[in-house]
């Protein structure tokens, strides 16, 4: 019988080794995973377990580790006190078999030449590793509570769901795993790690939950798709350079390629930094809880076109959507009353924009160097605090259309006079 499972294991592992020189651009992305939950494993009752394992390597690594008595059986009672597994850097393409170690607790498999694993019957597991496991298609886990840092790193061929009980995702945790299709975060995670989906380029659609608190650095840098959010985004982090005394700032999903982004029910706030120089970035929608767009949440978002910000925001952060060299439209919501500075400087092909009459606001260089700007719809019957310098440097020709019963005031007004080439009543 153990020649019978060497001849199958040698054919098997040529199989996985041609795979590997297929490379991974024989990997469809636009395959869709198989939703479908498999059958747990069966654990019949057995002698020897090695007698329902379909790998030579993993039967000999098994027999060598955990056969006490050394007479060929591996029984229940020797494998009933096994805490940890480590087949790391081994040929093992398969562990079937391994559910019958009921009280494992760490399974390290990093450089394997697995393929396919179900650990749901591995209920005690608290530690899984499968870093660089280049031949990983599908994992099936337990209902583990932390995925731990670079558990998946590399893993270019992994489609993995993530537990609904994991609470933290680990630093790196899913980095480069390039054809994950579809991440929908449980809703008792309230962690996310630096660099923990970075590199995720398959992704088509990414669900983050409101439990979310905490997204750590780069997490979804070069990831795409479309992301929706159910959580508040947290602020920018910086890094310090302590010979420079400089501090450098990074948004949390800048630099991803997210192409659309949806703010959910029970989004109130986006971030400072948020989206930051997101240049696949095509498509915002912003739901009716947000109340804050933070200091350059969208700036260096070269694609998008055009932006509706609902009447719950109230403020505008500073250079919020500068550089958005593509926006041609705007509508701002009804109760902002403060719109940042520079806002909307180099917005080069923003042509017309209005503001609600509930601003009573307007930073520096608002509108610097909107160079296509040529009329300004201005609903406050008294004329909003501005800068001197609000248009600078916009095209020339700019109308402001006001309030009729207003037009004095905003022409008698600092600033408002100064690069307008007319300010006309308007009834509105």
């Amino acid at each position: 019988m153990k020649k019978l499972f060497t001849i199958f294991a040698t054919f098997a592992m040529l199989c996985a080794v041609g795979c590997e020189e297929q490379g991974d651009d024989d990997v469809n992305p636009n395959d869709k995973p198989n939703t479908e939950e498999p059958a747990l494993p069966d654990i019949s009752p057995v002698e020897n377990i090695c007698d329902v394992m379909d790998d030579a390597e993993f039967i000999k690594y098994c027999n060598d580790n955990f056969d006490t008595n050394r007479d060929g059986v591996l029984t229940i009672k020797e494998i009933q006190n096994v805490r940890y597994i480590d087949i790391s850097n081994s040929k093992i393409y398969s562990v079937n078999g391994i559910a019958y170690f009921e009280n494992l607790n760490e399974f390290n498999a990093n450089g394997s030449s697995l393929i396919n694993v179900d650990l749901r019957r591995n209920a005690n597991l608290t530690m899984v590793s499968f870093r660089g496991c280049s031949l990983l298609e599908g994992v099936t886990l337990p209902e583990l509570s932390i995925i731990p840092d670079s558990a998946f790193y590399s893993c270019s061929r992994l489609l993995c769901k993530i537990p609904q009980s994991v609470t933290l995702i680990g630093d790196g945790a899913f980095q480069n795993c390039t054809s994950m299709q579809e991440l929908s975060i449980g809703e008792n995670t309230t962690s996310i790690g630096k660099y923990a989906f970075y590199g995720c380029s398959g992704l088509t659609s990414v669900t983050i939950p409101q439990s979310v608190t905490s997204i750590g650095e780069y997490a979804f840098m070069g990831a795409s798709g479309e992301l929706t959010l159910l959580c508040n985004i947290p602020d920018k982090y910086y890094f310090y350079d302590e010979n420079s005394g400089i501090k450098e700032y990074y948004g949390v999903f800048e630099k991803s390629e997210f192409s659309k982004v949806i703010f959910g029910e029970g989004v109130t706030s986006i971030g400072d930094y948020a989206f930051r120089n997101c240049s696949s970035l095509t498509s915002v929608t912003i739901g009716n809880g947000v109340t804050s767009i933070g200091e350059r949440a969208f700036a260096g978002c070269t694609r998008l076109a055009s932006i509706t910000i609902p009447d719950s925001v109230t403020s505008i952060g500073g250079r919020a959507f500068w550089e958005c060299t593509s926006l041609t439209s705007v509508t701002i919501g009804n109760d902002v009353t403060s719109i940042g500075y520079e806002a909307f400087a180099d917005c080069s092909s923003l042509a017309s924009v209005t503001i609600p009459d509930s601003v009573t606001s307007i930073g520096d260089y608002a509108f610097l160097n909107c160079s296509s700007l040529a009329e300004v719809y201005c609903k406050p019957t008294t004329p909003p605090s501005i800068n001197y310098d609000m248009f600078y440097d916009s095209a020339s020709g700019l109308t402001i259309y006001v309030p009729r019963a207003s037009v004095n005031a905003y022409k008698s007004a600092g600033g408002w006079r100064n690069y307008a080439d007319a300010i006309v009543g308007y009834d509105f």
